[in-house]
């Protein structure tokens, strides 16, 4: 098998898919830099005009509520929660406002205040109408969740002395950058469809240049040129998209610095609590999960491809059982039951990891399980295949 493993290596190496698939990876990683190409880096000030628009917001509000006449018991308890609400806010705006050269850890305790208030708020009455920070490119909610979430990121910064990088920052550090691109700005389905390709191409490629007639008439194991051919695909594929990710890193590092895996991603394991997660543990528990997605799909080309010389073919097939893992069909009724058992519910590997799916989960470990003992049939299906026909 070893002789075979380094034939097919050789032919995988100097295949010219593999530039179009780097240069796919790399144009997906850095669309959001592309985006902002040219732009002035705003996101401080950005930052203090979403303070500054939500202390407004709330003035606006108890002028209005002063006018009020009579005032009634409601109506003066609103005001109350306003002005509080107001001094918090106030607070932020006040330490802020000297924009770069501000104090760190006084914007940070300002900022962690103001959560805690709303936090209290909300869990004194969930139906309390708070004016919440809006900050761009991040959705809003009232819910108690985000709340806590709030506060425990919030915590974190102000205990580990860090600055608060925006999703929507428009020059993030190298460290964010990444991890952001992965896990807001670049859909898994799509991540995982410029694998299909150059799966879809590396499985097919010795049927359509003939090399597989010649293979199917020596007298050794078809498994094992199978297994051969499996293994060049991890060699090729994996690291392919890990170095595309690193020459990211790279450029965005030198242009606007490193930053930290220790930066914090807030999420909630069960609806009910706040976790924190460092950006260096959810690039692992990523990488992990892409391993596992992409174990599955190279069981499902190699067995397509025992059936089509075609490169559509495999490539039709493989995209058909991708798109089963989308939320219109894995999080449909119909499926509500099964969902969590069958391996498309994990291609998205950002909502499994942030459990932020809408669909039933097993959870990370439950979720690679599932991968893999769906990579097992696969493979099992496909060595009977060959095994009883001694073809490629």
């Amino acid at each position: 098998m070893g002789p075979q493993y380094r034939i097919t290596l050789k032919r995988g190496l100097h295949s010219v898919t593999n530039i179009v698939i780097a240069a796919a990876f790399f144009l997906l990683l850095m669309g959001t830099s592309f985006s902002h190409f040219g732009q002035q880096d705003t996101t401080q000030a950005d930052q203090y005009m979403a303070y500054a628009t939500a202390g407004e917001t709330v003035a606006k509000t108890i002028n209005k509520l002063k006018k009020v006449k009579p005032a009634t018991a409601t109506v003066k308890a609103e005001l109350r929660q306003k002005k509080q609400e107001k001094y918090y806010l106030d607070q932020i705006t006040l330490v802020a406002s000297g924009g770069p050269a501000a104090d760190l850890d006084e914007v940070n305790k300002a900022v962690l205040d103001h959560a805690k208030y709303s936090l209290h708020a909300t869990e004194k009455d969930p139906h309390v109408q708070l004016q919440l920070i809006k900050y761009a490119g991040q959705p809003t909610s009232r819910k108690l969740i985000e709340r806590k979430k709030d506060v425990a990121f919030h915590t974190y910064l102000y205990q580990h002395h860090m600055r608060e990088i925006p999703v929507a920052s428009i020059k993030p550090p190298a460290a964010n950058y990444v991890s952001d691109a992965l896990l807001y700005h670049v859909s898994p389905l799509l991540i995982i469809a410029v694998f299909i390709v150059w799966l879809a191409e590396f499985f097919t490629t010795d049927k359509r240049e003939g090399n597989l007639s010649v293979t199917n008439t020596l007298p050794m194991t078809k498994m094992k040129v199978l297994i051969a051919k499996i293994g060049v695909a991890f060699t090729i594929a994996l690291p392919l998209f890990c170095l595309t990710a690193l020459i990211v890193y790279v450029i965005i590092g030198l242009s606007a610095g490193w930053g930290s895996f220790q930066y914090p991603i807030v999420y909630s394991p069960d609806g009910q609590r706040a976790s924190v997660m460092l950006l260096g543990h959810f690039l692992i528990l990523f990488l992990g999960a892409l391993i596992a997605v992409f174990c599955f799909f190279v069981a499902l080309s190699a067995l397509v491809g025992l059936f089509a010389s075609d490169m559509d073919a495999v490539l039709v097939a493989d995209v058909l059982v991708l798109l089963t893992g989308s939320a219109p069909v894995i999080g449909s009724k119909i499926l509500s039951g099964a969902a969590k058992f069958l391996p498309s519910a994990y291609f998205d590997y950002s909502g499994l990891i942030l459990h932020s799916a809408a669909w039933p989960s097993l959870g990370y470990g439950g979720a690679v399980a599932v991968l893999i003992v769906g990579t097992i049939m696969l493979l099992g299906l496909t060595s009977l295949i060959v095994h009883r026909r001694q073809l490629l």
